[in-house]
């Protein structure tokens, strides 16, 4: 997240290249107890929406799947009700 506050277009560049978004969901998904991530990816995503990087936030919503991941979510918490 650090890295992402300098606003270097060559930070956020790398970040989609290692394609970093998905990977910070799928930690958000797999350790459901872990706050401490969930508050950085919290803030990562915060970021990514607010700041004029259109190549971040197409990663973040079709690269990443952040809509289909959020339904799966739902419905895994759905089930367990």
């Amino acid at each position: 997240m650090a890295l992402l506050q300098t606003n270097y277009k060559c930070v956020e560049d790398k970040l989609l290249e290692l394609d970093v978004i998905t990977i910070c969901l799928d930690l958000f998904n797999k350790f459901v107890w872990n706050n401490f991530l969930h508050a950085h990816i919290e803030t990562l995503i915060k970021h990514i929406l607010i700041h004029d990087n259109e190549g971040l936030k197409l990663s973040l919503f079709t690269k990443s799947k952040l809509l289909d991941k959020l339904l799966e979510a739902d419905r895994a918490n759905t089930e367990d009700l």
